[in-house]
């Protein structure tokens, strides 16, 4: 008796297991790695920026004008590492990349990627319409500027560009390096950034 009890304890056990239905956990999608840092030599300090660090976070907007076809639509690339403790932040204006809208809002992840890979060595260039612009706001609050005109040596390059791609959007990732002469809007003073070096992305969308 005893023994018929226990193979009808297994039996019973047995089917119970069974019926336990496992939960499929999916494998996490890929992101894009989007780590991003800044640093520039002044006469007086090295300054450092780093995203997650000290508030420094990311912001990659853009600024489009929409044509109807056949004519062209434009967009400005910009990419900001900004403080949310601080006031600082330096940005990055480039532009422009041309595309059909009646192909879609923003330009194709091709060309997209092209644009840039076509852009390595950027002018300068106000508001950055036709080439990279440059901003940054120090921790006083006091906006500085490059300049299009001005007479100092300046130059802008861009070392990597990589485009990927996940679920949240389409970025260039990019490595640049700089130097230049920086003004107060009101062009009262100026500054000079040497050996500057920003890794960052812009995103297309």
């Amino acid at each position: 008796m005893k023994l018929k009890f226990f193979f009808l304890a297994i039996a019973t056990t047995g089917a119970l297991a069974s019926c336990v239905k496992h939960e499929v956990i999916p494998p996490p999608k890929p992101k894009v790695d989007l780590s991003s840092s800044f640093s520039v030599d002044t006469s007086s300090v090295k300054i450092t920026y780093v995203k997650d660090v000290d508030g420094f976070l990311i912001e990659p907007t853009n600024f489009r004008q929409l044509q109807s076809t056949p004519q062209l639509s434009s967009i400005v690339y910009f990419n900001t590492i900004r403080s949310s403790v601080f006031s600082d932040l330096f940005k990055v204006s480039i532009g422009r990349a041309y595309w059909d809208a009646g192909n879609g809002p923003f330009p194709s992840v091709e060309l997209f990627r092209i644009f840039f890979e076509n852009t390595i060595n950027p002018a300068f260039s106000d508001n950055g319409i036709d080439g990279v612009m440059l901003e940054w706001r120090d921790r006083n609050n006091v906006l500085w500027r490059s300049r299009e005109a001005s007479l100092q040596s300046q130059s802008f390059v861009f070392t990597s560009v990589v485009q990927e791609s996940d679920e949240e959007g389409d970025y260039v990732k990019f490595s640049a390096e700089f130097s230049c002469y920086m003004y107060t809007t009101d062009g009262l003073d100026s500054i000079r950034f040497d050996n500057g070096k920003y890794t960052s992305y812009f995103q297309n969308n």
